[in-house]
């Protein structure tokens, strides 16, 4: 049977810089790296509706080695 792991990040609604290991880096490119890493967007949340304008959660899976 096929095992997964996951991980989720929060991405600024800007889409634009966010805070990776104390660094500061575009979303964009942050994400491009988890998926050379083989990791998989499955989700996309609005991190708290209602709230006005709000982070946005993205949720990746990849098969556990």
């Amino acid at each position: 049977m096929q095992r997964w792991e996951y991980q989720w990040v929060v991405v600024p609604h800007s889409l634009g810089k966010m805070k990776v290991g104390g660094d500061k880096v575009r979303a964009r490119d942050h994400v491009n790296d988890l998926g050379e890493q083989g990791w998989e967007l499955v989700a996309v949340e609005q991190g708290w509706p209602g709230a006005g304008i709000s982070d946005y959660i993205l949720f990746f899976k990849r098969p556990r080695a």
